[in-house]
């Protein structure tokens, strides 16, 4: 949600050469998939860390592991910011509230179903997005307060 949401607000306001995660992302998956797959599977590697563990030795992969460490927490506290904001939204409820609320509803369901039910969520909420999307056009095209982010002049693609 946040980073969907994110991204839109970036190409809005940067213009689209400057929204770079979507690129980047998408150039790192290629990039990884071409090149690393095939050995890691082999090799049998989980994390991108274990080759690194494993030609460095255990105290370096120990080191290694603290930026990707930090980066997930950050990751993480973002995405619950970003459904907490929602729940606040939609329910009017505070800002810490609704981020306990939400982080304590991911764990439940990671906890009981594990990834799996990490996966059937992502799918559900697509689907919802999607429909949603789809709704949401005719109030979309008959509202004044919606205007072609082009049309307008304090947006640019660069």
């Amino acid at each position: 949600g946040g980073y969907i949401n994110g991204t839109t607000e970036s190409i809005i306001k940067n213009g689209l050469v400057w929204t770079q995660a979507p690129v980047g992302y998408s150039i790192s998956l290629l990039l990884g998939g071409a090149f690393f797959a095939t050995k890691m599977r082999k090799w049998r590697f989980t994390t991108m860390l274990d080759p690194l563990q494993l030609k460095y030795g255990k105290p370096l992969g120990a080191l290694f592991y603290i930026p990707a460490f930090t980066g997930e927490i950050l990751w993480s506290a973002s995405i619950l910011a970003a459904l907490g904001t929602s729940l606040r939204v939609i329910c009017g409820i505070g800002d810490t509230p609704s981020i306990v609320i939400s982080a304590a509803i991911a764990m439940t369901y990671t906890l009981f179903g594990g990834l799996y039910s990490v996966a059937f969520t992502d799918i559900i909420q697509l689907i919802c997005i999607f429909v949603g999307l789809i709704f949401s056009i005719p109030f979309m095209t008959t509202s004044d307060a919606v205007t072609i982010p082009l049309a307008t002049h304090d947006v640019a693609l660069y």
